[in-house]
C-alpha cells in the first residue's frame, strides 16, 4: 500500500496525464496543452522529490518498479514532445501527437496500477 503522500501525488499525475491525453487525441495542442504539460511536469517533480524508502520497503518491489517505469516513461514523453515541437510538416506533427498520446497512455496505466 502506498503512503498517503505518494497516493496524492500519483493521483495528480494521473489526472493531468488523462487531461493531456484528451488534448493530444483531439489534436488541440495549443496553450491549454502547454498549461497541462506544466501541471504534469510539476507533478513529476513532486513525485521525484518524495522519499522512495517507503516504496522499497514493500517486499515485492512492485511499487518501486512502477515508480522507475513512470520516470522512464516521463523521459520518453519529454523526448516525444521535443520531436513534436520540432516537426515542420503537419503530418509529422500529427504522428508525434499520436506518439505522445501513446506515451501518456503508458504513464496512465502505470499510475492506475499503483493506485489500485
Amino acid at each position: 500500500m502506498l503512503p498517503l503522500s505518494h497516493q496524492q501525488v500519483y493521483q495528480r499525475l494521473l489526472k493531468s496525464a488523462l487531461q493531456l491525453q484528451v488534448l493530444a487525441v483531439d489534436g488541440s495542442a495549443g496553450t491549454e496543452f502547454e498549461r497541462e504539460w506544466q501541471v504534469l511536469e510539476q507533478s513529476v517533480g513532486q513525485l521525484l522529490a518524495l522519499p522512495q524508502e517507503a516504496l522499497k520497503a514493500d517486499k515485492s518491489f512492485f511499487p518501486y518498479s512502477l515508480h522507475t517505469e513512470i520516470y522512464r516513461a516521463w523521459r520518453l514523453l519529454k523526448t516525444e514532445k521535443l520531436f513534436w515541437q520540432s516537426a515542420r510538416q503537419g503530418t509529422t506533427a500529427q504522428q508525434r501527437l499520436r506518439a505522445i498520446s501513446v506515451r501518456l497512455g503508458q504513464l496512465i496505466d502505470y499510475c492506475q496500477a499503483l493506485l489500485t
